[in-house]
């Protein structure tokens, strides 16, 4: 296995704005097609948030994954169980497969599975792409001692479950991310530790042979930082800008670790 990369989902709608019909999306009509093949295939039922503008982000990545690839090769994709991760790894899939195709490249394209058994153990490797739920009252708590008179933040917190955005959310997650980033004991800490174990357990069943083998997980904003603390010695973010933002690839080279 040469390498391992985590990518967070494509963007969410801002809170107070709702989705149009498909047909006002903007897309095209292809793009549009694999939207709603990607949706039935899914089975989502609910709203699933992730923005129609992130469809033609998602084939630009998939263009920029093709360029780094070689000619012969697997690239395994997996995902959080959310529709917005679960939706960007579908659509990123099927673009990468039409590049590879258009390249003609020998390239094979398919997703991590695990028994239900092996998937519900802590460190599986399907639960690599996973968040960390704590991050979410690590950041009310910065909101609430650094913003009490923000009543877009307050309902930001009241009504979300993590499928709309915050333009201040960036801001709660670098805050609440340098207040634990140092503590192995905090929820960031445990999270590097447990990603550790399930980078391993991915090394251990995709070994190194003379066909490389990539392995993308679709995951959020604490996957992304856990993998950065974990293998790029990160002990502080100075900037929002340097939090990962929507479809941003962090990725690490196996074969150097």
């Amino acid at each position: 296995m040469r390498e391992i990369g985590l990518i967070r989902h494509g963007a969410k709608f801002e809170g107070g704005k709702k989705r149009v019909p498909l047909e006002e999306s903007g897309l095209t009509a292809e793009q549009q097609e694999r939207w709603a093949e990607a949706v039935e295939r899914l089975d989502i039922q609910n709203d699933p948030e992730l923005s129609y503008d992130s469809v033609p982000q998602i084939e630009k990545l998939a263009a920029r994954l093709n360029e780094s690839l070689p000619e012969r090769a697997t690239v395994l994709f997996l995902s959080s169980d959310y529709p917005r991760t679960k939706l960007t790894a579908d659509l990123l899939s099927s673009s990468l497969i039409g590049e590879v195709q258009k390249a003609g490249k020998d390239v094979g394209v398919g997703f991590v599975w695990e028994p239900k058994e092996e998937a519900a153990k802590p460190g599986s490797v399907s639960k690599l792409p996973q968040g960390t739920p704590e991050i979410m009252e690590a950041m009310k708590e910065v909101a609430e001692r650094d913003y009490p008179d923000d009543e877009s933040l307050k309902e930001y917190f009241i009504s979300n479950d993590g499928s709309i955005t915050h333009p201040k959310e960036d801001e709660l997650v670098m805050k609440a991310v340098n207040e634990q980033i140092s503590d192995k004991d905090s929820f960031i800490g445990k999270r590097v530790a447990l990603l550790k174990e399930q980078v391993e357990n991915l090394k251990a069943k995709f070994p190194s042979g003379d066909r490389p083998v990539y392995v993308y997980g679709i995951g959020h904003h604490g996957s992304l930082i856990a993998l950065d603390v974990a293998y790029n010695g990160r002990d502080k973010y100075d900037s929002v800008d340097e939090i990962p933002k929507p479809l941003s690839l962090w990725k690490v080279n196996l074969e150097k670790i």
